[in-house]
């Protein structure tokens, strides 16, 4: 199961607003070099550009989905097909190219963070700015649910399989730990967002676009039924509606921006 960029994008407001916030804890220093780590449909891109519309900008991403969206609407934006890791591999050990790495979103799904983050900061020139948002939702109930049905079907054990291609965010001592032999300054903070969804359909629409991927995808039709109906009525309790009707969504956030 690939990545839907129409479905992804159905919330757009709402999944591009941590992009906002940390873009505009960055300096406003005129950037030459800026590359888009896991750039989805370009939503994070379109803001890096006219916030430096003088930048050498190129965004990357693994999903071919994705970057068609990406290249329809930003035509004149190089947008390079590769996976994180692999664009790092290559990266790390060259002279540095870009000034701002910008990851929103992103990376945790890359494994081996005390591995990756140390590498990162090895792509960018001296001086230059890693950075990155991670959504920090695995003790959410709605992840919780997701492993947790996952263990009512006779292949259960593809759960685990599931919940390890998303990586948890590690503790801020952590990061800090990694990062501070090769970084100058690290600013560190996180956000809980609260949205307001009209119904737990939104809620699951939302959670499709995103984490629910790898627990749908090795499913046949009939089990994905199966499993989106059992995690409807699951999200019906974790979720209860407010005095109007609508459902509050909790959504926090890991927010990281590290000076070479």
């Amino acid at each position: 199961m690939g990545w839907n960029a129409d479905l992804y994008m159905r919330f757009e407001i709402e999944r591009t607003k941590p992009a906002r916030d940390l873009l505009a804890a960055l300096p406003t220093d005129a950037f030459q070099s800026i590359i888009d780590l896991g750039c989805g449909p370009g939503n994070s891109t379109g803001l890096l550009q006219k916030a430096f519309p003088h930048a050498q900008l190129v965004g990357l991403d693994s999903s071919k989905e994705m970057l068609i969206k990406a290249r329809q609407a930003l035509p004149d934006i190089p947008f390079l097909h590769q996976e994180i890791t692999q664009w790092v591999k290559e990266h790390a050990q060259k002279a540095p190219l870009y000034d701002l790495i910008f990851a929103n979103a992103a990376l945790h799904w890359v494994p081996d963070h005390a591995t990756l983050f140390p590498a990162l900061l090895s792509c960018l020139k001296p001086g230059g700015l890693l950075a990155v948002q991670m959504p920090d939702t695995l003790e959410e109930p709605s992840h919780k649910l997701m492993s947790q049905i996952a263990k009512t079907f006779a292949s259960g054990h593809y759960g685990q399989d599931a919940q390890a291609l998303r990586t948890a965010i590690a503790p801020p001592q952590a990061y800090y730990d990694w990062l501070f032999p090769k970084a100058a300054t690290i600013i560190m903070w996180h956000t809980r967002y609260y949205h307001m969804m009209p119904n737990i359909h939104a809620i699951l629409e939302w959670i499709k676009g995103a984490g629910l991927r790898p627990f749908l995808s090795p499913l046949t039709e009939e089990e994905q039924k199966h499993y989106l109906t059992l995690y409807h009525y699951a999200l019906q309790d974790a979720y209860p509606e407010q005095k109007d009707g609508q459902r509050l969504f909790p959504f926090p956030r890991f927010f990281l921006i590290a000076q070479k």
